[in-house]
């Protein structure tokens, strides 16, 4: 039988990631399929989609990908106004769109965005 706590974490195949909302930050990823090949992503788009834990539905920021130097390397910029005004646990999942318009949603992960200090 499988735990449905181990089941649980492998649908969060990102590590976990945390930054004080605010702060610029780029994420590359390198996409692969289930037995480890690289997915050509130079014919499709890709979005970075964050939403809060739990709730789907209500996604917070959605952003559009740039390929890298590998076929299956895309990033994001996350810009400091993308977070300002965030902070609580969210859910990331990358989105993938091939030219056909299928879609593929190779992985995702927990990000924790911690409240700015507000200055004296």
């Amino acid at each position: 039988m499988t735990d449905i706590y181990d089941a649980y974490s492998e649908i969060n195949s990102l590590d976990a990631l945390m930054f004080i909302g605010g702060d610029e930050q780029t994420l590359t990823f390198f996409i692969v399929d289930e037995t480890g090949n690289p997915i050509d992503l130079t014919l499709g788009t890709s979005y970075w989609l964050l939403a809060p834990y739990g709730n789907p539905e209500m996604p917070v920021l959605e952003l559009t990908g740039t390929p890298g130097s590998e076929i299956n390397e895309v990033s994001f910029l996350v810009e400091s106004d993308d977070t300002a005004d965030l902070s609580g646990k969210y859910i990331q999942q990358l989105l993938v769109i091939d030219f056909l318009g299928s879609e593929y949603r190779p992985c995702q992960g927990i990000v924790t965005i911690i409240p700015q200090i507000t200055r004296l």
